[in-house]
């Protein structure tokens, strides 16, 4: 057993020793044929001269560089340069500065060309410089320190120590004179000179200089470089460029064959990572040797490559404390990072680098390695020893007959032959002979993406998508169509993937496809909806991976989207953009790495995400990657796990190795120190003197790797730190308070790790006002004063004492007269508004005496006009008698517009509002005006919008005095055409918005009137008034009574020889009322004409009433008082009642109210009461309709009216059981049973309602409510011929004026007769049936 598992164990080391090798050799491959990337630091990045002769970096961080310009600090952004200056005896000595050092202190030293040694003071910004008392040593060929407090200088006169401390020289005389060549301190505190005879001296700590023996064929070849590796290895370097070691011993120098004489001068070692040395050489560059494998390659400049080294003629090497790599030339400062183990980036390099410049496309290999798709140059073979094949030219395209212009794609079709997509079609290569045959059913196609699938080949582009069989076969093109939802969703076809359940996706750049059916060639279309965040996260797609869950991820336009394509339904996408950490929004490459991890090229830099948890970590140059931007689809993977992405400038390579890190923390430091804008040295404490009020700190963190993606942050005494980025560095402050702040700075590298904080201490000192003696004797002296102050304030107060009792006794009497004279200017006042009302009240009582008497005589001339016989008069004379008549209307319209101007401008605002038909109210105007435009031959055109009834709730009488102006005037000013009305009603919520217009064609108004014509007694000029007549009141009565409605009329403008007003208010929702109680008669004089008794006190009134009806046909009686109207229906009852109102005694409301008393306790039938009156207004009609009558007439009484109101008359005949049955039968006749059945339902809900609340009102005392809701409940009931229970709710009306304490009592009555009258209802809707 125990040999078996011994067996096991050398089994598995062998393999693991042999994947080890391999995965070594792999990474060796690309180390050793991938030219290092370098960037550059010139006059241009601020280097005082395009020469740097040394380097050392300080122990805050900066890199120094030495040059004949003097000497140069670099923080990563700014390049801070120390020159000589005659004035400043802290400057320099000399501006040609040749090496280069830091000391144990990590204070940098220099020496200039004169052989000066200084030392940078850092609380100065100065230098210290240290000459030898003797002379200068000229050039220095060496500078070091020995760790001890000692510099070491190598120089032509031999090999000194200075002792810092006391500011000695002393030469070491223990080698031999002349000059030394190289100088080193090595870690065991060992000293090492080279010198120009060719040898090498050693000196142990404590002891004297020995010789090293030297090669015997190296011969006198001065050592011109010293080194010491990481491993304690002493490595040398001659001025021929022969390079060796010293044996472990210490007591030989070995050359190192392999490195072979490059007649070069060595000026420097370094090892940039472990194992491998680089020896710079003076016009020979760098060459790169690998201690173990023992290869060497050389570092050259390609002038053709940006990247590449600078110059051949490297005169210094330092590797910094984070691991980079810095070289200094002929032309400048070059920087390398070289700590990546594996991202690569391969460059266009004469040696060993690309052949183009931006790789637009590759493939995979079937040998293994990869195909290069250039944008301008052709394609090329990568090997997989990471070598461009031999079999292609190391310059120029292949192959030579490929067509010019970019290779968007490739393919690898594993049977000798590579396809290659380009903007002019797609082009088969034969790769043995580099043949090559255009494919002619995609000739001039734009060819965006190839993908190998099987026995096929898929290729994508502008003409869609076509399966091309590898046999030869017949292509299949599937294409998009516009209207065909199962076609692609756009032509310009970039992305093809087969995943592992064999569905085909396809990515346009419009949209992603599933190909559901190849051979229908039905698709299932997929788009970006900008509303839903789960949906696919753009339209444009660049590329489609798989991970190891078999998850999909799509490269977009706006990120990455991830979904499960088993998932049923509608694709729901998981997103992951710039706020997830992605470099960019825009995605172009993302294919599976290593490990099952995601790698994706973006618009800035390769992001690296976990599949599992979708962290992302971008990589940059400090991983390796010096490539930004890559290009569209151009990503794959070797067979041997590298992945290959192509970008601008060259591709970079993800080998499959531990992801590298970079762990650097990067030092704070401050570069610059400002307060008030002058600058200040930096010291443990700042100070900023009174008076100034701005400090500004500028500081860096000391990582060179990528110094624009590193982060910053400051803070102030501990407040909330305040985050910047690499170009805004610096914290700034104003007005800081006195004291003592903390001012804390922060810096990130690269990749996002922080930094240990930069602590600096700031003294604000303060103003003399601030300081606390200043504040002890302002405090002194505030008390003092406080105290005086008081003293003097009381002695104030006493004096002022005196003075206010006496001003107190003088105002007190002041005051007793202006009361006296107030209360007297308040008993004016009064009686000025006494006067003021009685005036006004006078004025109402003057108007309606006015046109009481007025309208008396008025009344009796166009009464006898109107019943005039015509069929007795000639032609003559009936001109005459409607002459007489038109004047007498005319004189009619004057003296109601006078009055009724007078009434409006004495009246409330409150108006009373009423239920109306807005459209039958339009029909009954333009009806009453239609004679008068027919009898002058105009058309009157009423249109109603809509056509339908417009109920609204607004003031009728005003309302309908309006209409009758507008249209009037309308007539009266129009010889010829026509008037139109126009009423359009419109509804919101809660209100309706009514607009009449009414437009005629007749005499317009001209422009500069279109205002005036509102104002009182004004008309367009002189001769309308002499030629129509009128007084100029009515459009300024109609405008006052339009503004009481809550609205405007106004004048629309002159329209077609004519003119158009418009009236425009708003009006609450109105209700149909109860069916009417009175009810029309085809044939009101069936028997012979209806009774009717005439009511007036006034003989004229009396006799042309009579006249008149007399002459309608119907049977009058006559009564001159109200006592004699009762007593006239005591005896006999009448049809209709014409009523006087105003009456001596008892006038025509009074009368009123004893009719329907009498009519209710003799069971009569209900007569109809028309009150007439020459002062009607709403307030009289309100009263008539109080006291029972049924219509009011306003005189003088036209006959045109009197005929309408006994046409429509009808008294009331009562049933047996309180229903007037003969009105009821006419409303079945004219509704019908089923609507008639309706009402009387609709009727028992709301008039229990109503009951409900005249109790609840009753209770509460309020008896206006109940008034009000009996009178409703009164008209509602009579709708329906309850007259018995109409007759009580007259009666609750009364009690209710009269505060009656039998109201409830009354009420419960109500309710019962209610009930009684729903049963007899009842039974007579079972009669219907």
């Amino acid at each position: 057993m125990r040999n078996v598992l011994a067996l096991w164990l050398c089994v598995v080391l062998s393999v693991g020793q042999a994947l080890a090798r391999d995965d070594r050799a792999n990474q060796d491959a690309w180390d050793d044929n991938v030219p290092p990337v370098f960037s550059h630091l010139t006059p241009a990045e601020g280097l005082p001269y395009p020469v740097a002769l040394g380097l050392a970096q300080d122990g805050k961080g900066f890199i120094w560089a030495a040059t004949p310009g003097g000497v140069a600090r670099w923080d990563g952004y700014r390049m801070t340069v120390f020159r000589h200056d005659d004035d400043d005896p802290n400057s320099l000595p000399d501006n040609i500065v040749t090496k280069a050092f830091a000391d144990e202190y990590g204070r940098p030293w220099f020496s200039t060309v004169s052989g000066v040694v200084v030392r940078f003071d850092e609380a100065s910004q100065g230098f210290v410089t240290y000459r030898h008392p003797q002379g200068d040593f000229g050039r220095l060929n060496g500078i070091c320190g020995d760790g001890k407090g000692g510099v070491w200088t190598a120089s032509r006169q031999g090999a000194f120590r200075l002792d810092v401390a006391t500011r000695t020289w002393q030469r070491e005389e223990g080698i031999p004179k002349g000059e030394a060549t190289s100088i080193l301190i090595d870690r065991g505190g060992r000293t090492w000179v080279g010198t120009a005879g060719g040898g090498i001296w050693k000196r142990q700590p404590g002891g004297a200089f020995v010789p090293v023996t030297m090669p015997v064929d190296l011969g006198i070849d001065a050592a011109t470089a010293l080194y010491e590796d990481v491993n304690g290895k002493i490595w040398f370097g001659t001025r021929h460029g022969a390079v060796g070691y010293i044996s472990a011993d210490g007591g030989k120098a070995v050359l190192e064959t392999v490195l072979e004489r490059s007649h070069y001068r060595v000026t420097a070692f370094a090892e940039p990572r472990p194992g491998v040395l680089w020896v710079a050489e003076y016009g020979g560059g760098i060459r790169e040797f690998h201690l173990e494998s023992k290869r060497v390659r050389g570092l050259r400049r390609d002038p053709t490559a940006a990247t590449s080294l600078g110059d051949d003629t490297v005169t210094d090497l330092l590797v910094d404390r984070s691991g980079l790599v810095w070289a200094g030339t002929l032309r400048g400062i070059d920087r390398h990072i070289p700590t990546n183990q594996r991202v690569v980036t391969v460059v266009n390099h004469r040696d060993g680098g690309l052949t183009g410049h931006d790789v637009r496309s590759v493939a995979a290999a079937d040998d293994g390695g990869v195909w290069l798709g250039f944008r301008v140059s052709g394609l090329a073979l990568v090997e997989p020893g990471a070598r461009l094949s031999a079999d292609m030219p190391a310059t120029g395209p292949w192959p030579e007959g490929l067509p010019g212009g970019p290779v968007q794609a490739v393919a690898d079709t594993a049977d000798g032959r590579v396809w290659a997509g380009l903007p002019s079609g797609l082009f088969e290569i034969d790769i043995k002979t580099g043949r090559v045959t255009p494919y002619a059913p995609l000739k001039d196609s734009n060819i965006q993406t190839l993908y190998r699938d099987h026995d096929s080949l898929w290729a994508g582009g502008s003409m869609g998508l076509v399966n091309i069989p590898l046999d030869g076969g017949i292509p299949r093109f599937y294409r998009s169509v516009r209207d065909d939802v199962t076609t692609l969703s756009d032509n310009s076809v970039q992305a093809i993937h087969r995943d592992r359940a064999q569905r085909l996706w396809v990515g346009t750049q419009r949209g992603f496809d599933l190909l559901e059916d190849a051979q229908s060639g039905r698709f299932r279309r997929v788009f970006n909806d900008p509303g839903d965040s789960a949906s696919l996260p753009s339209d444009i797609i660049n590329r489609i991976a798989e991970d190891r869950f078999g998850r999909l991820w799509l490269a977009t336009g706006n990120g990455i989207g991830i979904f499960d394509p088993e998932q049923e339904g509608r694709l729901r996408f998981t997103r992951v953009g710039r706020a997830q950490g992605l470099g960019s929004g825009t995605v172009l490459s993302v294919i599976e790495g290593e490990g099952g991890l995601m790698v994706a090229g973006t618009g800035d830099g390769l992001s690296v995400l976990d599949p599992e948890t979708l962290k992302v970590r971008t990589l940059g140059p400090p991983e390796g990657l010096e490539i930004k931007t890559f290009w569209a689809g151009s990503a794959t993977r070797m067979k041997d796990g590298t992945l290959v992405l192509g970008g601008f400038g060259g591709m970079a390579v993800v080998r499959p190795t531990v992801l590298p890190s970079w762990d650097f923390r990067p030092p704070v430091v401050v570069t610059d120190i400002r307060v008030g804008g002058q600058p200040v040295l930096l010291a443990e404490k700042i100070e900023i003197p009174s008076g100034e009020d701005s400090i500004q700190v500028d500081y860096s963190a000391l990582d060179y790797s990528a110094p624009e993606r590193n982060r910053y942050a400051y803070r102030l005494d501990k407040s909330d730190w305040v985050y910047t980025d690499a170009y805004h560095r610096t914290a700034s402050y104003t007005n800081l308070p006195p004291g003592v702040h903390k001012l804390e700075l922060m810096g990130s590298s690269s990749i996002g790790k922080w930094g240990e904080p930069l602590e600096l201490s700031i003294h604000v000192l303060p103003a003399w006002y601030q300081t606390a003696w200043f504040r002890s004797i302002l405090w002194l002296s505030i008390l003092g004063g406080g105290i005086g102050l008081i003293l003097m304030r009381k002695a104030y107060h006493q004096r002022r004492e005196t003075e206010l009792n006496q001003q107190v006794i003088a105002k007190t009497a002041e005051a007793e007269a202006a009361r006296q004279w107030a209360l007297a200017g308040e008993e004016h006042a009064r009686r000025a508004k006494e006067v003021a009302e009685a005036a006004d009240a006078m004025k109402s009582r003057f108007l309606a005496i006015i046109g009481h008497e007025i309208r008396t005589p008025l009344n009796g001339l166009l009464g006898m006009l109107q019943i005039l016989d015509l069929g007795r008069l000639d032609e003559d004379q009936r001109q005459s008698l409607s002459r007489a008549k038109q004047a007498g209307d005319n004189l009619r319209l004057l003296v109601e517009s006078v009055l009724e101007y007078g009434r409006e401008g004495s009246q409330s605002a409150e108006i009373t509002l009423d239920d109306m038909d807005m459209r039958a109210l339009a029909q009954e105007i333009a009806a009453m005006l239609r004679p008068h435009a027919e009898a002058k031959g105009l058309a009157l055109i009423l249109e109603v919008l809509p056509d339908e009834e417009m109920w609204i709730r607004s003031h009728r009488v005003k309302l309908s005095r309006i209409l009758l102006n507008l249209i009037g005037n309308a007539v009266k000013f129009t010889d010829h055409g026509s008037v139109t009305i126009t009423v359009a009603v419109t509804d919101d919520d809660t209100r309706r918005h009514v607009v009449v217009t009414v437009t005629d064609t007749g005499i317009g108004v001209p422009p500069d009137m279109s205002q005036a014509i509102f104002s009182e007694f004004i008309q367009a000029d002189d001769s309308i008034t002499r030629r129509f007549g009128g007084v100029g009141l009515g459009l300024a009565l109609s405008r006052r009574m339009a503004t009481h409605l809550g609205g405007e009329l106004v004048h629309d403008g002159t329209v077609a020889n004519g003119s158009r007003f418009r009236l425009d208010f708003r009006a609450e929702w109105g209700a149909p009322p109860p069916a009417p109680t009175v009810e029309a008669l085809p044939d009101p004089t069936g028997s012979g004409g209806l009774r009717v008794l005439v009511v007036d006190d006034e003989e004229i009134n009396l006799r042309v009433a009579e006249r008149m009806l007399t002459h309608m046909g119907h049977h009058v009686s006559v009564a001159t008082c109200g006592h004699d109207a009762v007593a006239a229906m005591t005896q006999s009852g009448f049809d209709v009642v014409l009523m006087d109102v105003r009456m001596p005694d008892m006038d025509g409301m009074e009368a009123a109210l004893r009719i329907r008393n009498q009519e209710t306790a003799l069971g009569r039938g209900r007569a109809v009461i028309i009150a007439m009156t020459a002062d009607l207004n709403d307030e009289v009609r309100r009263q008539c309709l109080d006291a029972g009558m049924d219509e009011t007439l306003a005189k003088p009484v036209r006959i045109e009216d009197l005929q309408r109101l006994a046409a429509t008359a009808r008294p009331v005949v009562p049933s047996s059981r309180g229903l007037d049955l003969g009105f009821l039968a006419q409303q079945v006749d004219i509704l019908g049973p089923r609507e008639m059945i309706r009402l009387v339902r609709l009727f028992q809900k709301v008039s229990r309602d109503m009951i409900t609340s005249m109790e609840k009102a009753a209770q509460s005392g309020d008896r206006d409510g109940v008034q009000a809701l009996a009178h409703r409940l009164r008209s509602a009931s009579g709708s329906l011929g309850m007259m018995e229970l109409g007759a009580m709710t007259s009666e609750v009306e009364a009690a209710a004026k009269v505060a009656s304490a039998e109201l409830t009592g009354m009420l419960g009555q109500l309710r019962a007769g209610r009930l009684a009258g729903l049963k007899a209802l009842a039974v007579y809707a079972r009669s219907l049936r």
